[in-house]
Parts: structure tokens; sequence; C-alpha cells
């Protein structure tokens, strides 16, 4: 059996061929982010870095914090993003102006535990210019992308839009037809699979046409009524079914549940690691007689994250499906003897915050989408544009001290831009995010972080702002 290789994720990225970078993240840490991920961005030569995360942590993070997240909105934008369930994609892009592009799709937040601790699976492909046989997949990753980045307007969506300027190879790359196997080199198909249609698992039983002899599943989140595993063993009706789990860290229900084909076995065991870490790798790998697929990325094998044939998934999630006829995945990372079977009534359901549906809270009433600075004024731009003549605007720095409360009604609204222009002296730079309160000062939006627009200008990837910033660094020096 092949030895498991394990690779800080950030560090396969080469280095000085990319300006930009979009990444989506589940949770946020933003001490790892502003203090080791920024630096290795940085000493790989990216400037623009547009982070999207799911806006439910976001609000937790936000009024919850200290000083460590000062200075975040100066140099990277960070947008919360709503779904019905949770934003829980984990994907990496970065941008060259040569033609180099990267992308990393996995099972890890943009955290220390994810990208460090855990153990968590990955897949890393390079492009070499829009002709590269991978080009097409990563075009398909970034109409996605801008697809999210529209909902984010202001600074977030300008720097989404330098990238495009930027990247100029991208329109020269062909287009995809959705759920097209790309030949990617070396006898492999490459699928990119979202939750924007039908959902992952009903494409990838679209794709996977020939009868299923085995399937071997890992997961750290269940259903607790185990309905995603009980619909494989339907689906897949004569394969046998393995399930490698933690089941000291597993969340799911299985004591109690018939399965006929289903076998599980202790992740614990097949790794023997003297410092036992936490599982959350995603996996879904299909053997048939004439191929193997192999699914992974940020889905659980839970409802809301895959979906059934009953039940639409409610979680934004991204999955990359890649076939082969020849050679053995499992194998090549590890995981080619499983060892011995462990019951389903020994599991214990470790309950915690399970990473898939959050509300907002009963009284936001008013989505907050973007706040920007430039000096004392704010553009405010909200979903809806009516008045509120109760809205007043509070105003939070990192240590999560009110610096200022501005009604919100008493400022000019531009129809034409689509924002609040708020103008007062109490707008400094050590604020972090804004939200609405009621004159009863009860909630009615949600936080929103506060993007310094002349900081962030200057991480505009033109090489003129760069070269400008070089010269303007020397003065100072």
């Amino acid at each position: 059996m092949s030895e498991r290789r394990e690779t800080p994720i950030l560090t396969v990225l080469p280095a000085k061929r990319f300006h930009s970078c979009v990444l989506t993240t589940y949770s946020f840490d933003f001490n790892y982010f502003n203090h080791d991920a920024l630096a290795g961005l940085s000493r790989a030569g990216v400037r623009n870095i547009c982070v999207y995360v799911d806006d439910s942590m976001m609000q937790q993070y936000l009024g919850n914090l200290s000083g460590y997240a000062s200075g975040t909105a100066k140099r990277y934008s960070l947008s919360g993003i709503v779904r019905q369930g949770a934003f829980h994609p984990k994907m990496s892009m970065f941008f060259g102006r040569d033609g180099h592009g990267f992308i990393i799709i996995g099972s890890g937040n943009l955290t220390s535990a994810g990208h460090g601790s855990n153990q968590e699976l990955w897949g890393a492909f390079h492009i070499d210019g829009p002709n590269d046989p991978k080009a097409p997949l990563f075009k398909q990753a970034w109409q996605y992308i801008k697809k999210i980045g529209n909902e984010s307007p202001g600074m977030s969506l300008r720097k989404l839009e330098w990238i495009e300027t930027h990247t100029p190879w991208l329109q020269e790359i062909p287009e995809a037809a959705p759920l097209a196997g790309l030949e990617i080199g070396n006898g492999v198909q490459a699928y990119f699979l979202t939750n924007t249609g039908n959902g992952i698992l009903h494409d990838l039983m679209t794709i996977v046409q020939d009868d299923i002899v085995e399937c071997t599943v890992i997961s750290p989140f269940f259903d607790m009524k185990a309905a995603v595993l009980s619909e494989l063993e339907n689906i897949f009706s004569k394969a046998q079914i393995n399930v490698i789990i933690q089941p000291d860290t597993c969340i799911g229900e299985f004591a109690g549940k018939r399965f006929d084909r289903v076998k599980f076995y202790d992740w614990n065991t097949i790794v023997n690691e003297k410092r036992k870490r936490y599982l959350h790798a995603k996996l879904l790998h299909i053997r048939t007689f004439s191929a193997e697929y192999c699914l992974f990325g940020s889905a659980n094998l839970t409802a809301p994250a895959l979906g059934t044939s009953t039940i639409s998934p409610s979680n934004e999630e991204v999955c990359i499906l890649l076939k082969k006829i020849d050679g053995n995945w499992l194998e090549e990372i590890g995981l080619g003897n499983k060892g011995d079977t462990i019951a389903a009534e020994t599991i214990s359901n470790h309950v915690k915050d399970i990473d898939t549906i959050n509300e907002f809270d009963n009284h936001t009433i008013i989505r907050l989408k973007a706040i920007d600075r430039i000096s004392t004024h704010l553009h405010v731009y909200l979903e809806q544009n009516d008045e509120f003549p109760n809205a007043f605007l509070l105003l939070f720095d990192g240590w999560v001290e009110q610096q200022g409360s501005i009604e919100l009604t008493q400022c000019e609204f531009k129809s034409d831009a689509g924002y609040y222009d708020v103008v007062s002296d109490s707008i400094t730079e050590e604020l972090l995010y804004g939200q609405l309160f009621d004159r009863n000062n009860l909630a009615i939006s949600n936080k929103q972080i506060i993007h310094d627009m002349v900081a962030l200008s200057r991480t505009n990837p033109d090489p003129n702002t760069q070269h400008l910033e070089e010269v303007l660094d020397r003065i100072e020096f």
C-alpha cells in the first residue's frame, strides 16, 4: 500500500506567478489568515485577494472578536454569502498574467485547523495557458465564482473585476458543456460539480452509468437518519459500501439502522497516528467493472450537502469528480487496506455545531450587502432600497467597541450607484464593521465588514499601480 503524503496546502502554490486569488470557505479564522495565510500569499506575489465566507458564520465572528481582526478590510475583501443552508465550498483560485492559473478544491476551511492540524483531502490543478486541457475546468470554476461575486457590490465586486481585466487569457479558454467530462491528461476525465442545478448526487448518478461494484466513503458528518447512506445502498443496489469514519468524532446516528451491504471501518486504526487528529476529509470513491470515479471537495454525506431522490440540497457546495480506467486511487492515497470492520452499534453520535443549516435572527429584516469607506464617507449598500425611518447605523472597531451611531435615512441615497452616502466625523480607520439598529436598540440587520477603499485600491494588480507602490515605499523609507 502506498504511503499517504501530507503537504500544507498553500505550499504547493508556484511562487511569483499569480497576481490575484479568490478564496471560498464556510468558517474563517481571522488570526490564522491575517498572520499566516496572508504572509504566504504575499511571498507568492499575490496582491489582489477576495474572500467569500458563509454569512451566518461571519455574523458569529463579528461581535466576538478582539484586535486581531484589525486591518482586515485594508488588505483583502471579505464578503458574507447567504444561502438557504450553508455556504460551504472550500476553493482557492489563483490568477496570473502569463497564462498561469491554479485551483485548489478540497475539504478544509480557511482556519489553522483546516490548513494545518486536521486530516483534510485536496485536489490541486495547475493551468499553463488557455490551451491547457485543464483550462476549461478552471473557467467553469471562474464562472461559478463570478455569480457569487455579483452578490457583493462595491469594492468587493471591483476587486473581482480587476481579476478579469488583468487575466485576459481567461476569455480565450473554450467553453465546456455542463456535466461534460474534460480530458485533463493521463487518461483522467474531470467534472466540476455544484448544487446550483439538480444537486451533486443527482449529477453524479447521471455521469456514472455502469453497474457499481464497490463504493468507499469518508465523511465526518452524516444525517441523523443516515439518509444519504441509505440512498447509496438503494441506488448502488449491487455494490459493497465501505464507510471510513473516526468513531470518536463522527456526527451521525447509525445504531438501530439496518444496512445490508454497508461495512464501517475505523480511520484511527488505518492511519495509526501517535497524535490523533480530527478527520475532516470528504471522499466518495466508486469502482465499476470498467472504471473508477473519485468525488472530493466540500460535501459531507448529508442530504443538505448532496441531496437525495426526495430531498433537494440546501447547501452551496463544490466538488470535483475524477474518472479513469486504469489504476487505484485508494491505493495511491494510502487506503488500500482498511483493516477490520467495526459494528454500527459501537459508533457514538458526537453532537456539536453541524456545518449545514444556519438561519438569520428573527429580528434581521434588512440585509446589508456591503459597506465601503473612503475618508469620512461610507457607501452603504442594502438589499432593499426602501427607506427605513427607524434605522441607525452603528459602527464598531475590532475590539467590538461602538464608535458611532448615524441615522441612515438622514443620509443621501445615490440611486445611480445603489448606496447610501453616509458622512460623519466618527468614520475613522479603526472601524471594522457596521450594523443597523432601530430606535429601541434592537438589531434589524446583519453585521457587515467595512472595506477601506483607499487601502484596497493599492491591491490592484495593474503593473502601473504596483510600480507606483514600490516608488512610494522607497520614498517613505
